[in-house]
């Protein structure tokens, strides 16, 4: 149950470049959309059991397709929860998400997208390390980031949500 809710940001007029978001659930009026967690990757199924940053994408009921091929206003929000558990303890949190609204003005005034990397160490050091990171040349505004791992801390992976006044080049390094 959210107890305050309040507007940290807003931005019209933007653009996602890519959007490889998995869809949580559906509502009546509503698609929400997970970025992070522990189940969480840009780069397949790199499950790992310690995570930190997990947020939601409140959208229209759309697809990703129609996301990417129309321009939005993006607001980051930021709530106070009270959450119950099963054994009927109650705990007072805060989280940050992000909603998205239809633009008026179809003509893009910043540019979002998901960017990231995975690595994976051999243990003791010994043979080869593989990773494997994307980056962006020039400004750009980190909104959110996350990072899941496994407990040994041998792999994992990290992933930020950018966005820029003009259009990003993805760049990426590593093995893929």
């Amino acid at each position: 149950m959210a107890i305050k809710r309040g507007l940290v940001k807003e931005w019209e007029g933007v653009k996602f470049q890519n959007f490889p978001l998995d869809e949580e659930k559906e509502t009546a009026g509503s698609k929400i959309w997970i970025f992070g967690g522990r189940y969480f990757s840009l780069f397949g199924h790199w499950a790992g059991v310690s995570y930190t940053g997990r947020y939601r994408f409140h959208s229209p009921r759309v697809s990703i397709k129609e996301i990417m091929g129309k321009t939005w206003n993006l607001r980051k929000m930021k709530e106070k929860v009270l959450i119950i558990n099963a054994k009927g303890e109650k705990k007072e949190i805060e989280r940050e998400y992000f909603c998205l609204a239809e633009a008026e003005n179809p003509e893009p005034r910043f540019y979002a997208c998901f960017i990231g990397g995975y690595y994976k160490r051999t243990l003791r050091g010994i043979g080869r390390d593989r990773s494997y990171r994307q980056f962006v040349e020039g400004e750009a505004e980190v909104l959110a980031t996350t990072e899941n791992s496994c407990r040994s801390g041998r792999y994992g992976n990290y992933a930020s949500f950018i966005i820029s006044e003009n259009p990003l080049k993805i760049e990426s390094e590593g093995v893929e």
